[in-house]
């Protein structure tokens, strides 16, 4: 059975508060992944970043930082535990970032502070050795300037989901699937509230063990009602006694006050042979 992966509310608005507050704009590639494309400067230099995030693993791992336009010398520093030259023709560099910030990524995944201290203070490492190559470009696929890598970052995470029997759900499929379980789950209160109360009279009209004893089958043993109904079992065990207390005493019929006899004689009853007999 497949699994639902599900895209929260919180990372989407996360991604958008992000870009809201500093310019910037979000790009959906394929209701897969979120890309956010920066046109930099340093110096009379010109390069692109990408910040590329995976909705569905958004609070578990950091975004992709890749530079573009660029070629970079690979370094490790207190931040930086390497960078990776993914794509030749573009200039497309990914810097990976130490333990550290994967471990502070998933105490607050907040892209603000994830981009100040870690992201800017990278850049600051690494641009002084860069060579920029301040090629011009126009948007192109999606509305990136470099789109090329979008679709192998598309088959990665489809092979991920099939080889995990997972089904990524979009964030309207997302919202749809939560609304669908608010309401079965709203259903199945209201047949159980009605079971309850079902059981409730049942229990409260029964004379006898047996009758509870039957009860309880009835709403499928003592395992489902203590698993449903666990608020009531105090209730079943006082109506137990109840019953017990309310049942009439068996017949003692060596006991004269059973007989209207007057010529009845206890004692001679009292032969064994003759009780026997």
């Amino acid at each position: 059975m497949q699994e639902f992966k599900l895209v929260k509310e919180s990372t989407i608005a996360s991604m958008e508060t992000f870009c809201r507050r500093r310019g910037y704009h979000l790009i959906n590639v394929e209701d897969k992944i979120q890309v956010i494309e920066l046109k930099l400067r340093s110096g009379r230099n010109t390069f692109h970043l990408h910040i590329v995030m995976n909705p569905w693993s958004f609070e578990i791992n950091p975004p992709l930082i890749e530079v573009l336009n660029v070629d970079l010398p690979n370094a490790s520093t207190h931040l930086i535990d390497s960078v990776q030259r993914v794509n030749e023709v573009e200039g497309r560099y990914r810097i990976t970032f130490t333990k550290r910030c994967r471990n502070e990524w998933r105490k607050k995944p907040d892209l603000q502070s994830f981009y100040q201290d870690w992201v800017e203070p990278a850049l600051e490492q690494v641009l002084p050795d860069t060579t920029f190559r301040n090629l011009r470009t126009t948007p192109n696929t999606w509305g990136l300037h470099f789109p090329n890598p979008m679709q192998g970052h598309i088959e990665r995470l489809d092979r991920l989901a099939t080889k995990k029997n997972w089904q990524l759900l979009t964030l309207e499929e997302s919202l749809q699937h939560l609304s669908r379980q608010r309401i079965d789950a709203e259903i199945e209160s209201v047949k159980l509230a009605a079971k309850k109360a079902k059981f409730e009279l049942s229990l409260e009209q029964a004379e006898t063990s047996d009758v509870i004893d039957a009860i309880i089958e009835e709403f499928g043993g003592s395992d489902v009602i203590d698993l449903k109904f666990p608020e009531i079992k105090s209730r079943i065990a006082k109506r137990y006694e109840e019953c017990k207390k309310n049942q009439p005493a068996p017949l003692n019929f060596d006991d004269p006050s059973y007989t209207l006899d007057t010529t009845f004689n206890h004692q001679i009853y009292e032969d064994d042979e003759l009780r026997r007999f």
